[in-house]
Protein backbone atom coordinates (compact mmCIF):
# COMPACT_ATOMS: atom_id res chain seq x y z
CA UNK A 1 0.00 0.00 0.00
CA UNK A 2 1.39 3.35 -0.99
CA UNK A 3 0.27 6.94 -1.08
CA UNK A 4 1.36 10.41 -2.02
CA UNK A 5 0.02 13.91 -1.67
CA UNK A 6 0.75 17.00 -3.75
CA UNK A 7 -0.24 20.65 -3.72
CA UNK A 8 -0.98 21.65 -7.30
CA UNK A 9 -1.49 25.03 -8.97
CA UNK A 10 -4.16 23.60 -11.26
CA UNK A 11 -7.94 23.77 -11.06
CA UNK A 12 -9.61 20.66 -9.61
CA UNK A 13 -11.37 19.97 -12.92
CA UNK A 14 -8.03 19.69 -14.79
CA UNK A 15 -6.55 17.46 -12.09
CA UNK A 16 -9.64 15.23 -12.16
CA UNK A 17 -9.46 14.95 -15.95
CA UNK A 18 -5.77 13.96 -15.82
CA UNK A 19 -6.48 11.29 -13.20
CA UNK A 20 -9.33 9.87 -15.29
CA UNK A 21 -6.98 9.67 -18.27
CA UNK A 22 -4.33 7.83 -16.22
CA UNK A 23 -6.85 5.33 -14.83
CA UNK A 24 -8.33 4.92 -18.31
CA UNK A 25 -5.00 3.62 -19.62
CA UNK A 26 -5.13 0.68 -17.18
CA UNK A 27 -7.48 -2.29 -16.93
CA UNK A 28 -9.24 -0.78 -13.94
CA UNK A 29 -12.98 -0.38 -13.41
CA UNK A 30 -14.18 2.84 -11.82
CA UNK A 31 -16.20 1.97 -8.72
CA UNK A 32 -17.10 5.42 -7.45
CA UNK A 33 -16.87 8.95 -8.80
CA UNK A 34 -17.64 12.31 -7.28
CA UNK A 35 -16.89 14.79 -10.09
CA UNK A 36 -13.86 17.00 -9.40
CA UNK A 37 -13.52 15.52 -5.87
CA UNK A 38 -12.71 11.81 -5.84
CA UNK A 39 -12.42 8.66 -7.91
CA UNK A 40 -12.05 5.06 -6.78
CA UNK A 41 -11.02 2.37 -9.27
CA UNK A 42 -10.48 -1.36 -8.86
CA UNK A 43 -8.23 -3.70 -10.84
CA UNK A 44 -7.32 -7.36 -10.89
CA UNK A 45 -6.71 -9.66 -7.95
CA UNK A 46 -3.19 -9.83 -6.55
CA UNK A 47 -2.35 -13.53 -6.49
CA UNK A 48 0.38 -15.94 -7.53
CA UNK A 49 -0.24 -18.25 -10.49
CA UNK A 50 2.30 -20.72 -9.07
CA UNK A 51 0.28 -21.08 -5.88
CA UNK A 52 -2.96 -21.49 -7.85
CA UNK A 53 -1.43 -24.21 -10.06
CA UNK A 54 0.08 -26.11 -7.11
CA UNK A 55 -3.18 -25.92 -5.18
CA UNK A 56 -5.17 -26.95 -8.27
CA UNK A 57 -3.00 -30.05 -8.66
CA UNK A 58 -3.01 -31.01 -4.97
CA UNK A 59 -6.38 -29.78 -3.74
CA UNK A 60 -8.48 -27.94 -6.31
CA UNK A 61 -11.09 -26.46 -3.91
CA UNK A 62 -8.24 -24.71 -2.07
CA UNK A 63 -7.14 -23.10 -5.35
CA UNK A 64 -10.62 -21.64 -5.84
CA UNK A 65 -10.76 -20.39 -2.25
CA UNK A 66 -7.25 -18.92 -2.56
CA UNK A 67 -8.12 -17.03 -5.76
CA UNK A 68 -11.39 -15.55 -4.51
CA UNK A 69 -9.99 -14.51 -1.13
CA UNK A 70 -7.21 -12.37 -2.67
CA UNK A 71 -7.96 -8.64 -2.58
CA UNK A 72 -8.32 -6.66 -5.76
CA UNK A 73 -5.85 -3.87 -6.45
CA UNK A 74 -7.43 -0.47 -6.02
CA UNK A 75 -6.55 3.18 -6.28
CA UNK A 76 -8.26 6.13 -4.63
CA UNK A 77 -7.66 9.73 -5.66
CA UNK A 78 -9.08 12.59 -3.60
CA UNK A 79 -8.96 16.24 -4.69
CA UNK A 80 -9.39 18.97 -2.11
CA UNK A 81 -9.84 22.52 -3.36
CA UNK A 82 -7.65 25.11 -1.68
CA UNK A 83 -8.82 28.65 -0.94
CA UNK A 84 -6.54 29.80 -3.73
CA UNK A 85 -6.77 28.72 -7.37
CA UNK A 86 -5.04 25.35 -6.77
CA UNK A 87 -5.91 22.11 -5.07
CA UNK A 88 -4.40 19.25 -3.08
CA UNK A 89 -4.26 15.77 -4.59
CA UNK A 90 -4.03 12.66 -2.40
CA UNK A 91 -3.62 9.26 -4.07
CA UNK A 92 -3.66 5.94 -2.22
CA UNK A 93 -2.96 2.57 -3.83
CA UNK A 94 -3.64 -0.92 -2.53
CA UNK A 95 -1.95 -3.82 -4.32
CA UNK A 96 1.08 -4.30 -6.55
CA UNK A 97 -0.47 -3.36 -9.89
CA UNK A 98 -2.01 -0.19 -8.47
CA UNK A 99 1.48 1.03 -7.51
CA UNK A 100 2.22 1.44 -11.22
CA UNK A 101 -0.87 3.55 -11.80
CA UNK A 102 -0.04 5.68 -8.78
CA UNK A 103 3.42 6.21 -10.29
CA UNK A 104 1.82 7.16 -13.60
CA UNK A 105 -0.39 9.75 -11.89
CA UNK A 106 2.54 11.14 -9.91
CA UNK A 107 4.74 11.38 -13.03
CA UNK A 108 1.91 13.02 -14.94
CA UNK A 109 1.73 15.85 -12.43
CA UNK A 110 5.53 16.05 -12.10
CA UNK A 111 5.73 16.62 -15.87
CA UNK A 112 2.95 19.24 -15.71
CA UNK A 113 4.86 21.00 -12.95
CA UNK A 114 8.07 20.84 -14.98
CA UNK A 115 6.43 22.33 -18.05
CA UNK A 116 4.92 25.12 -15.95
CA UNK A 117 8.27 25.91 -14.30
CA UNK A 118 10.01 25.87 -17.69
CA UNK A 119 7.39 28.21 -19.19
CA UNK A 120 7.91 30.66 -16.30
CA UNK A 121 11.68 30.55 -16.86
CA UNK A 122 12.40 29.04 -13.44
CA UNK A 123 14.49 26.24 -14.98
CA UNK A 124 16.75 26.13 -18.04
CA UNK A 125 16.18 24.02 -21.14
CA UNK A 126 18.92 21.59 -20.07
CA UNK A 127 17.40 21.18 -16.60
CA UNK A 128 13.95 20.71 -18.12
CA UNK A 129 15.14 18.01 -20.55
CA UNK A 130 17.10 16.17 -17.82
CA UNK A 131 14.19 16.23 -15.36
CA UNK A 132 11.74 15.10 -18.04
CA UNK A 133 14.05 12.19 -18.96
CA UNK A 134 14.34 11.24 -15.28
CA UNK A 135 10.53 11.23 -15.00
CA UNK A 136 10.24 9.05 -18.12
CA UNK A 137 12.85 6.64 -16.74
CA UNK A 138 10.97 6.45 -13.44
CA UNK A 139 7.73 5.81 -15.37
CA UNK A 140 9.20 2.78 -17.13
CA UNK A 141 10.32 1.29 -13.79
CA UNK A 142 6.72 1.28 -12.45
CA UNK A 143 4.77 -1.91 -11.96
CA UNK A 144 1.39 -2.66 -13.46
CA UNK A 145 -0.22 -2.74 -16.85
CA UNK A 146 -0.58 0.67 -18.36
CA UNK A 147 0.56 2.56 -21.39
CA UNK A 148 1.84 6.10 -21.62
CA UNK A 149 -0.46 8.45 -23.56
Amino acid sequence: MGSFSADLDMPASEVFSEIQQCIGTADYKVQSVIPNQSIIAEGTRDFSWIIVIVLAILLWPAAIVYYFTRNRSSITATITKNDEKGCTLTVTSNGESSEGIMGLIKNSFDESNLEERYAKGEITTEEFEKMKKDNDDEFTKGKGTYKKV
